[in-house]
């Protein structure tokens, strides 16, 4: 990995990673500071929300926005097991993956 990575200690500059030409989609839950990051910086997210709120801010994201896919969580879940399955993930991620590389390829 030398030359190919960076190890970030303490707080990382979230809006400068995700402005990076590499980053062509996130992950996220869909808190209220990683949603206004993901829409300042304009990158597409893969929406996954664990908690009250967050599932409000996913409609906005993947509804009203429209720069999101779900991955498809329908309600909080306490205990973190398999909850959502990984074809659900991948489906979501690739979505994400095939549009970034067309908006690239434009």
């Amino acid at each position: 990995m030398k030359g190919k990575g960076r190890i970030v200690r303490g707080w990382a500059p979230q809006v400068v990673i995700l402005e990076h030409e590499v980053v062509g989609g996130i992950v996220t839950h869909c808190s209220w500071n990683s949603t206004l990051e993901g829409v300042a910086v304009g990158v597409t997210m893969v929406t996954w929300p664990v908690f009250t709120k967050q599932f409000y801010n996913e409609k906005l994201v993947t509804q009203i926005l429209r720069i999101g896919v779900k991955v498809g969580a329908q309600k909080w879940v306490r205990l973190v097991e398999a909850f959502m399955k990984r074809e659900a993930i991948e489906k979501a991620v690739n979505r994400v993956g095939a549009a970034s590389n067309k908006s690239k390829a434009s």
